[in-house]
């Protein structure tokens, strides 16, 4: 393996510090895990939450999860990486012994140094980010670069070894190998020399310069670690001691204000106290080389030769065969009211842990199976065993109960109530241990798992049977109605009035006897497992659980459950709890006994929760497949190559995302929920599953969103918006188009149908009208011929009778003249009769004159003088139905009629007006006496001109006063065809 010369150093005199006999949770990520070598460098956080990794064979990216690894293959310009750091804009800074490369996630860009005789001048050393700065050093030179533009900083002497740079606001400082830290401001140089005390030692070699978030600044060096203040540095103290003689080479500050030196291990540095952790607690005696503190607050260390190490908290300890316990397999637990607890082990018998000294309990029996503990009070403590049954051990003394004060030698579960009674279980059935005598209890011969009180008299019992209850001597089976009832129990635990039920294949069941509530948490919400081997209550009342895999938290809030689950990803060695194997100490403190060692839990020290920083898109796959085809988008994102602007064609719409939320703090917390905007589906529920497929997605803009979140509340999101391309004849213009057409050309058709219809229908509608011309025509003549002549003779032979009768009989003379004139009245009306007949009297000009006609006539031979106005040759124009113009004609009769036998006029006028949308307005006017309105009753005249009105769809207002004359006022419309006739006559 590769080294550095001053990592020979780090066998220098040990420093004594406050160590602990117990075991930190140090999460140890190597090769083995993807870790491309296990010499580690350097290390950087980018924005979006990864952690980039140099060694001396390459770099690796961790996700949290998964390593991905860089090499010259990919780009680099050298696989040995001294120093690594990203910019403001999230690129990739490597140095090494070529030169320098960024990486923009996409392309690698190099920055060579000229090369003097010595080629080992040209290697990068370090590089600092400043701002929108990049620095670096050589042995001699320091660097900066902006821009892409590189400037060598002069350095005061040429000579100066540089071991050490730091740029922050406009200062640079320089460290080297003589214990000098050379100042650069506003392009002046000064000098400071830092030294320990009274004491003689060659010149100091500066390892490290850090500022930290208040602004102050350590040194380290190969002797010590010291911090500037102004124009002096001074050693920094712990425990009341000066911090020298150790050799420091990384440092770091983390979220809480604690100062990390890395040297053969690590020491911590919090309120004045130096806390170290090594092989002897957990960690590691290599050499860090490098720390950094991530964005969720993990401590990340590199070393040299064992990886990466991950501190995510003290809130567990480890106590196994590398701390004095001699077997890891904890079967049995129990402590004491002092604080003591009696450890039970599969092969190597029975241990006392009292203050932090680890024991083993001498028994009669050599290094038996302990299946369960249970303690009386501090001086009695009772220990069940698979296969020599009961021991109760009473200081020294050993009492041993077997068969046939026991149903089996088998004990499976031990349990001391609140009478101090001692409830044991065995593989057939159970007794009670109470006034040095045992009592049989009436169940099945089965195996009893657990017990629990209910109230303050009765047990509940867990048996391969289900769930059994003892009240008052009495056994009866205990229902309650929840997937319990069905499920096979392993442990119980009763909190206040919630039974906690845990199974060997559904997880864990609240369940609430008072009003039959319950809740499930199994491995499909929550739980890693759905082996439940203990359970406990913290002073919290947050519930533990030791699973098949791993140690969970339950969280109540209301009735929703918040589930915390602590694996190997916090320290946690042994993954598979045991059964019986849990107690909780007078100081709150949780012990838990697994496979492979004792976990001791502090449930109110603050462990880093995992807190996605970010959600990104890994990959998008078609049908399986990654996208190949670059025309289906514009660029590609950084570190992942996902299509940025994706855009595809129609058939390729089965679509597969995966995704992931980049949490340094452990994966398997991790929870998803996701949907397709675009689609009517809603947000999915959370769940684990980090990919997703839509088939058969129809062509639309889409957007994937995914939420992501860990233990704490921190929820983070990620948008993808893409595109399925729709095809020209399935997009909206060409449908629009398309659509467009088949209206037209149906407007078109129907259009030419309707002409053709309006043309058939004009020529029937003419011919039908010079059918209805020539029968009008025939029926007048033949009118005129039969009754005209008819009645002309009736009158003729009437005069004949008149003359011979002559005056003698009054009588007969007077029936004769009304014979004379009715035959003369019938005569008139039959004229107007064949006069309406006539096709040619059908204009509106015939019909006017008609009317002015039949006026001057009426009132040729009286003292009235009648005027007409509103004689127009263009009315010829139009043509009215014979209907219409019989009922004109007979309004303005009847009107006339009237102003002749009552009004007593002196003057009628009538007047025709065409007005717009072609309304004709006609009036007929006298200067007579008037009449009341309201007190004339009318008479058939005024109904008929009113029902009359009403076949010409117009309206008729009479308007007459006494003394004043009437005025009627008449207003139709007249038909369409007559004004397409007037428009044709006006062409």
């Amino acid at each position: 393996m590769h080294s550095r010369s001053l990592i020979l150093l780090l066998i220098a005199t040990v420093y004594t510090l406050q160590s602990y006999a117990q075991r930190f949770p140090f999460y140890n990520l190597g090769v083995e895990d993807g870790l491309i070598q296990s010499q580690v460098t350097s290390m950087t956080q980018d924005a979006d939450g990864h952690l980039w990794i140099g060694t001396y064979g390459g770099v690796s990216r961790f996700d949290g999860q998964d390593f991905s690894n860089y090499t010259v293959r990919k780009g680099l310009l050298s696989n040995t990486i001294q120093t690594i750091a990203i910019d403001e804009d999230n690129n990739l800074w490597l140095g090494g012994p070529k030169g320098i490369s960024k990486y923009n996630g996409r392309k690698f860009e190099h920055f060579l140094f000229e090369s003097p005789e010595n080629n080992t001048v040209n290697q990068v050393r370090d590089i600092k980010v400043s701002g929108k700065d990049i620095w670096c050093y050589t042995t001699n030179e320091v660097y900066k670069i902006s821009d892409s533009k590189m400037q060598k900083i002069s350095m005061p002497d040429s000579n100066i070894v540089i071991t050490a740079i730091l740029s922050y606001k406009d200062t640079l400082l320089v460290g080297d190998n003589s214990g000098h830290i050379f100042r650069y401001t506003n392009k002046q140089w000064d000098t400071l020399y830092y030294h320990i005390p009274g004491m003689q030692h060659p010149p100091l070699l500066t390892t490290n310069i850090y500022r930290t978030k208040t602004g102050e600044v350590y040194i380290t060096s190969r002797e010590g670690a010291f911090k500037m203040r102004n124009d002096s540095i001074k050693v920094v103290t712990a425990n009341g001691r000066p911090m020298y003689n150790i050799p420091f080479i990384s440092i770091t500050e983390d979220s809480s204000g604690a100062i990390w030196l890395g040297t053969a291990g690590v020491i911590k540095l919090k309120d004045g106290t130096a806390t170290r952790y090594n092989r002897n607690n957990g960690f590691t005696d290599n050499a860090i080389t490098s720390i950094i503190a991530d964005k969720e607050g993990n401590v990340w260390f590199g070393s040299d030769g064992q990886g990466i190490f991950r501190f995510s908290g003290s809130q567990f300890s480890i106590m196994d065969e590398q701390t004095g316990l001699q077997s890891e397999q904890v079967v049995g637990l129990t402590s004491t009211p002092s604080g003591k607890v009696y450890i039970g082990t599969y092969v190597d018998g029975l241990f006392v842990y009292d203050n932090k000294e680890l024991r083993q309990v001498p028994l009669n029996y050599k290094n038996p199976y302990i299946s369960c503990l249970a303690v009386q009070d501090e001086y009695n403590i009772w220990m069940g065993t698979g296969g020599i049954g009961l021991c109760q051990l009473k200081g020294n003394e050993r009492i041993y109960h077997r068969r046939p004060e026991l149903p089996s030698n088998t004990i499976t579960a031990l349990y001391m109530d609140k009478l101090k009674r001692l409830w044991v279980g065995t593989s057939h059935g159970a007794v009670i241990y109470h006034n040095r005598k045992f009592t049989s209890v009436d169940i099945p011969a089965v195996a009893v798992v657990g017990f629990g009180t209910i109230g303050t008299d009765s047990i509940l019992i867990a048996t391969n049977n289900g769930l059994q209850l003892y009240h008052d001597s009495v056994i009866t089976s205990y229902a309650t109605n929840t997937p319990a009832d069905k499920s096979s129990p392993q442990c119980l635990y009763v909190q206040d009035d919630v039974i906690w039920i845990g199974t060997r294949d559904n997880g864990l069941i609240c369940y609430n006897p008072s009003d039959g509530k319950h809740l499930v948490l199994n491995n499909d919400n929550g739980l890693q497992s759905d082996f439940i081997y203990n359970i406990i209550e913290d002073n919290n009342r947050d519930i533990w659980v030791g699973t098949g895999f791993g140690i969970h938290k339950v969280h109540m809030d209301g009735n929703n459950a918040d589930v915390t689950f602590y694996g190997k990803e916090q320290g946690i060695t042994g993954m598979e709890s045991n059964h019986n194997a849990i107690t909780k100490t007078p100081d709150g403190t949780l012990w838990f006994g697994t496979m492979k060692g004792l976990v001791h839990i502090d449930p109110e020290v603050g462990l880093i929760e995992s807190e996605p920083i970010s959600v990104v898109i890994q990959s998008i796959k078609l049908f399986g497949d990654n996208i190949r085809d670059t025309t289906y988008y514009d660029s590609t994102s950084k570190w992942y190559g996902v299509p940025h602007n994706l855009r595809l064609p129609y058939k390729k719409n089965n679509v597969t995302f995966s995704f992931k939320g980049i949490s340094l703090s452990g994966t398997k917390q991790l929870r998803y929920r996701y949907k397709m905007e675009g689609l009517t589906a809603p947000w999915s529920d959370w769940t684990d599953l980090n990919s997703v497929t839509y088939s058969a997605l129809p062509p639309g803009n889409y957007t994937l969103k995914v939420e992501c979140k860990g233990n704490s509340d921190v929820v983070r999101s990620m948008n993808y918006p893409f595109e399925i391309i729709t095809p020209i004849h399935k997009t909206s213009w060409f449908s629009f188009t398309i659509f467009g057409m088949c209206i037209l050309s149906g407007v078109g058709i129907q259009y030419l149908l309707n002409k053709r219809k309006q043309n058939r229908l004009a020529l029937v509608e003419k011919l039908r009208r010079e059918e209805q011309g020539k029968v009008r025509q025939r029926t007048a003549e033949d009118f005129h011929d039969e009754v005209g002549n008819k009645l002309t003779r009736i009158n003729v032979l009437t005069n004949v009778l008149k003359q011979k009768v002559g005056n003698d009989t009054p009588d007969a003379t007077r029936i004769i003249n009304q014979i004379q004139e009715n035959t003369s009245l019938l005569y008139s009306g039959t004229r107007d009769i064949l006069w309406s007949l006539q096709p040619a009297n059908d204009s509106l000009y015939e019909i006017l004159h008609r009317i002015r006609d039949f006026g001057t006539d009426l009132f040729a031979d009286t003292e009235v003088q009648f005027e007409f106005k509103g004689t127009d040759e263009l009315w010829h124009n139009y043509k009215l139905p014979l209907d219409m113009s019989r009922n004109l004609i007979m309004i303005c009769k009847e009107a006339m009629n009237n102003a002749l036998k009552y009004a007593d006029a002196g003057n009628v006028k009538v007047q025709a007006i065409l007005k717009e949308k072609n309304i004709l307005h006609l009036s007929i006017i006298d200067d007579g006496k008037g009449f009341d309105q309201e007190a004339v009753t009318e008479g058939n005249g005024l109904k008929n001109m009113h029902n009359r009105t009403k076949r010409l769809n117009g309206k008729i207002y009479i308007d007459s006063k006494q003394n004043s004359g009437t005025s009627i006022n008449l207003h139709f419309k007249l038909p369409d065809n007559s004004k397409k006739q007037m428009l044709k006559h006006n062409k």
